[in-house]
């Protein structure tokens, strides 16, 4: 029972993996947010994979198509990442919640492996 158990887990597994999509990136950008909305990424009907991390030591928010007239938007933690499921492709702002912080924004196409 043990062996047919880890076959099918085995299976599983490995099917799972065959359809696994990934992204390669095919640009990379540092931005430095700063307590001032700013436009990080213009709107892209190409954009297929996002990455943004924040490098910084405060939080920053990341909003969609307007600029921030408060702290609204998806909250990035120091050292947090985001990489959304379904992937925007609206203008992307970002602020810091005080300073200024680094942003690594990676946007790339998705290869869906079989």
């Amino acid at each position: 029972m043990n062996k047919i158990l880890f076959f099918l887990t085995a299976m599983l597994i490995s099917s799972a993996g065959a359809n696994a999509a990934q992204c390669t990136i095919v640009t990379q950008t540092e931005f430095s947010a700063t307590t001032a909305s700013a436009l990080a990424l213009a709107k892209s009907n190409g954009r297929l994979c996002l990455i943004v991390q924040n490098k910084g030591a405060t939080n920053v928010y990341v909003k969609f198509d307007s600029s921030h007239t408060g702290t609204e938007g998806i909250v990035l933690v120091p050292n947090g990442s985001w990489e959304p499921s379904s992937v925007p492709n609206n203008a992307i702002y970002i602020k810091s919640a005080s300073g200024t912080d680094t942003v690594t924004i990676e946007e790339g196409v998705l290869n869906v492996h079989q």
